[in-house]
């Protein structure tokens, strides 16, 4: 049992993380890494003239910086180059605040040329064109347009939001479901009551009776066994008194517990590529 305890502790907590994640990721979401990738003089190319995009001209500097690593991606056959990519978008942020947004455009469009499947490329310079000037309202969907159809083409930021929406679907489910299930506990606790001061002949006073569901539902939670078996507990309590369509309900709402943790569990092998035991 206490083996089985930890088990439920472990996927209460795998469970919660990954609620976190989808909640919180988002908000402030800067979306999954770009890869750090190639061939050894590109990296050594990019240092060479990183600096140089704080000189006194910036936008021609820019544009040899884009050519040149341009012209080594395309002499080795690259496609995209998401890392040099994200350094420019990093670049484009610290120009926009302090106000260079023509230099913040040429860093984003040679971003844009580097990597045309790398998404934030498409959304930094949408937001940059918006505070550039409020009327470049059709620009700004344009770009927002051609991020959305980046995301599509490129399979990990498609499969990273895709998990995202995944896990706000199945905590707004879950939410759902326990809200109900508190809805029925208090419709079904003058029942309860009622059955346990017959079941003890009237000797126990009826708000004790009242709290005993209550406090079963409860226990699991301080003792640390998640709030699965709170909520399954409840349904215990509450089966007997409902009608059949709502025992299908509660019964289908305890088969999505059982099979979430699985799920889940079955997801982040997936993403983290499993374990072996041996090397």
């Amino acid at each position: 049992m206490r083996r089985l305890s930890g088990t439920r502790v472990r996927r209460a907590a795998w469970l919660a993380a990954a609620v976190w994640l989808a909640l919180v990721s988002p908000a402030g979401a800067e979306a999954p890494p770009a890869p750090k990738t190639l061939s050894p003089d590109l990296p050594s190319l990019w240092a060479q003239h990183r600096e140089s995009l704080r000189s006194p001209n910036p936008s021609q500097t820019t544009a040899e910086i884009v050519r040149a690593i341009r012209e080594s991606q395309l002499d080795r056959g690259i496609q995209s180059l998401p890392a040099f990519s994200a350094a420019l978008v990093e670049e484009a942020r610290r120009a926009v605040r302090i106000h260079e947004y023509e230099l913040a455009v040429d860093l984003l469009r040679g971003a844009r040329d580097l990597a045309p499947d790398y998404p934030p490329v498409y959304f930094e310079l949408a937001r940059v064109y918006w505070l550039q000037n409020k009327l470049n309202a059709l620009k700004v969907m344009d770009e927002l347009a051609s991020g959305v159809g980046a995301i599509s083409q490129n399979f990990w930021w498609s499969f990273y939001k895709t998990g995202n929406f995944i896990l706000l679907a199945i905590t707004a489910l879950f939410v759902s479901f326990f809200l109900g299930r508190l809805i029925l506990l208090v419709r079904t606790t003058p029942l309860i009551r009622h059955a346990l001061s017959e079941a003890v002949g009237g000797k126990v006073p009826g708000i004790v009776l009242a709290a005993v569901p209550w406090a079963m539902v409860v226990l699991p939670v301080v003792l640390g066994f998640g709030i699965a078996w709170a909520i399954i507990l409840a349904a215990l309590w509450m089966w007997v008194f409902l009608s059949r369509k709502e025992q299908v309900v509660v019964g289908l709402f305890v088969l999505f517990l059982a099979l979430m943790p699985l799920a889940l569990d079955a997801l982040a092998v997936f993403v983290l590529g499993g374990s072996s035991p041996t090397v």
